[in-house]
Order: structure tokens, then C-alpha cells, then sequence
């Protein structure tokens, strides 16, 4: 009961109640005595008095049941803390996964559309090709031509003298 009334009781709250209750220390004033020696009078000056002790119990009860109390409110804690935790990390990781998804489909797009422009950009260097082969072949076509009107010419303007002279 002494150890209660200790640790639950500051030194002049002790002081006070000793004072109150009529409790004295022979030969020493209540503000001098050591508090455990004040804690141990009081406690015995209690368990005479039975009205006392069933209030010093009646406290004994209300202090184990509020350490209960705390004991249970922190294991609550605990164990809300631990849900929060758990649920948050839980998001957290949700959005990781559906961020990576993105990604992994932009780089899907990305390949598809570098895939694509490499296959345009294939089919517009043939048919730049093509057009430049077809060009050539023109241009070709248009020197053989020139060479054969120029050799035509050429015979043409012996023929051509001729029938310049010639008199219709």
C-alpha cells in the first residue's frame, strides 16, 4: 500500500495528505521526512482506519484497472497502426504496378510506332528509288533519242541538202 501511494502521489501532494490525516513522524515535520517514510505512515494509518482502506483499495482497483485500460488501448494502437501501414503500402505498391503498366505500354506504342516510321521510311527510300531509277531511265531514253535524231540529222542533212536543191 506504501509503494502506491508512492509512486502515485507527488512528495508535497504526500506532504499535504500526512498533514490532512494527522499522520507525524516523531520528532520530524512532515516537509522533512523521507517520502518513503511518509508513503509507509500514511499506509499504515489507513489500514487502521477501515473506511480508508476501502478507499485506498477502491483506488488500488482504479489504478490496475486503468493500467488494463492502457495496456489494451496500445495494443489497439498497435494494431490499427499496423493496419494503416499495411493498407498504405499496399496503395503505394498498387500504384507502382498500374505506373510500371503505363510504362510498359508506351514502350509497346513506342516500338510499334518506331516499328511503323522504320517500315514507312523503308517503303518511301524504295519508292524514292524507283523514281530515281525510273528518272534515269528516262533521261536515258531522252539522250538515246537525242543521239538518234542527231544522227538522223546528221544523214538527214545530206538528204536534207539534197532536196533543197532539188526544185519541186
Amino acid at each position: 500500500m506504501a509503494a502506491v501511494l508512492r509512486h502515485s502521489l507527488e512528495r508535497s501532494s504526500l506532504v499535504r495528505l500526512a498533514n490532512a490525516r494527522r499522520v507525524n513522524v516523531p520528532g520530524m515535520r512532515n516537509q522533512s521526512v523521507p517520502a518513503d517514510r511518509l508513503a509507509a505512515a500514511l499506509a499504515a494509518k489507513f489500514a487502521k482506519e477501515e473506511a480508508s482502506r476501502r478507499t485506498l483499495l477502491s483506488a488500488q482497483d482504479a489504478m490496475q484497472m486503468a493500467r488494463t485500460y492502457l495496456e489494451e488501448s496500445l495494443e489497439a494502437n498497435r494494431t490499427l497502426f499496423n493496419a494503416y501501414t499495411r493498407g498504405f503500402e499496399a496503395a503505394i505498391r498498387g500504384r507502382f504496378e498500374i505506373q510500371n503498366a503505363m510504362f510498359a505500354a508506351g514502350m509497346s506504342l513506342l516500338d510499334a510506332s518506331t516499328t511503323s516510321s522504320r517500315n514507312v521510311a523503308q517503303q518511301w527510300t524504295e519508292a524514292r528509288r524507283q523514281a530515281q531509277q525510273a528518272r534515269l531511265q528516262v533521261w536515258q531514253a531522252g539522250v538515246s533519242t537525242g543521239d538518234g535524231l542527231l544522227a538522223s540529222v546528221s544523214s538527214g542533212e545530206l538528204s536534207g541538202q539534197e532536196d533543197k536543191g532539188r526544185k519541186r
